[in-house]
């Protein structure tokens, strides 16, 4: 998923905030002096996606939107597969809210499609559509700050999410069950050779005579034609003999 742009307007610190032409290559980075509002970018990404920041958890949705403002809005224009998509966000102080997720031209930037309306909508289509989930994300922003707060073993398996190395885990797995159902496939292959060399090895003296019995099978073929012409020979004699007694 590529970052393009993000558009806000009285969220937090900022009373307008508008970046574009994000890089399409490489990481992005935020740098800044404390308090400068390198944080709040960050939950910005966080509540355009999801619609919360991990810091509501310890207060109230509506602590987001700036202390001179009344509502708070958020745009946040992203590329996946190849597709563009906008993903808008309303919020005001009686924590009324709305989102909506569109498809946008990937050129022009131009809304286009209204793929989900409303919050619960946009909550499920988001990491259907994305593949995103709200803990990957937070570390994902938040890799170098102290506010990730998570132990040696979770941000390790983070990293091997993010890396992909848990796929490549889960295919290793899967190669290795391949692999064992092959050698059991394999090792029944081989009994099966074994016990049909074993009857052929039974057979093959009868298989040795076969030459020799279809010798004698000739010869005896010979004799029986032999004898049935010695037959219809003897026939005829008799044949012939009957006509003379009948003549006399």
């Amino acid at each position: 998923m590529l970052i393009r742009s993000l558009r806000a307007e009285g969220f937090l610190k900022f009373r307008k905030l508008r970046i574009e032409n994000f890089p399409r290559r490489g990481l992005i980075g935020i740098i800044g002096p404390n308090e400068s509002g390198k944080s709040t970018i960050g939950q910005l990404f966080q509540f355009a996606i999801f619609g919360t920041t991990h810091h509501v958890v310890r207060g109230s949705i509506i602590d987001l939107i700036h202390w001179e403002d009344d509502h708070c809005v958020v745009e946040l224009d992203i590329e996946h597969d190849g597709e563009g998509y906008r993903i808008w966000r309303e919020m005001d102080r009686l924590g009324t809210s709305f989102a909506r997720l569109m498809r946008i031209s990937s050129s022009s930037g131009a809304p286009g499609e209204e793929i989900a309306s409303g919050i619960i909508q946009v909550q499920r289509e988001v990491p259907r559509r994305f593949h995103l989930g709200a803990g990957e994300t937070l570390q994902s922003f938040y890799l170098a700050e102290r506010e990730s707060v998570t132990n040696p073993e979770q941000f390790r398996a983070f990293l091997d999410r993010v890396a992909g190395i848990d796929v490549l885990h889960g295919a290793r797995g899967d190669a290795s069950d391949a692999l064992d159902l092959l050698e059991k496939d394999f090792t029944s292959v081989q009994d099966e050779i074994r016990k049909n060399d074993v009857h052929i090895s039974r057979l093959q003296p009868n298989i040795d005579k076969i030459p020799e019995l279809e010798i004698d099978l000739g010869d005896r073929d010979n004799k029986v034609e032999e004898a049935r012409s010695r037959v219809r020979d003897l026939q005829r004699q008799v044949e012939l003999e009957q006509k003379k007694r009948d003549e006399v």
